[in-house]
């Protein structure tokens, strides 16, 4: 049975129209199912204009900066903090974090 990341909520987020110059963050939240640990090997940024950082989260909540490669068993939740900074863009943006 491989590992499998559930993503707790949507997959894609929209920030709407913003205006140019601005950091927009969102959080996207994912749990192991399956009862094989999940290894993930890398989290990779469309261009040099976003940020995507990964972390643990313990049962009280409390955040760890997951380190790649780590085996994260089942059931454990794992939260990815994204930031797109707009500053010298202008027009539509679809910058994917994979």
């Amino acid at each position: 049975d491989r590992p499998q990341p559930v993503v707790r909520q949507k997959a894609r987020h929209d920030f709407g129209r913003v205006f140019e110059g601005v950091a927009l963050e969102h959080r996207f939240e994912l749990e192991v199912r399956g009862q094989q640990p999940l290894e993930l090997i890398n989290v990779h940024k469309s261009c040099g204009c976003t940020k995507a950082e990964a972390f643990l989260v313990g049962p009280g909540g409390e955040r760890s900066p997951l380190a790649m490669k780590t085996p994260v068993p089942p059931g454990t939740r794992i939260e990815v903090d994204a930031v797109l900074d707009t500053f010298g863009r202008s027009g539509k943006q679809v910058k994917p974090i994979t």
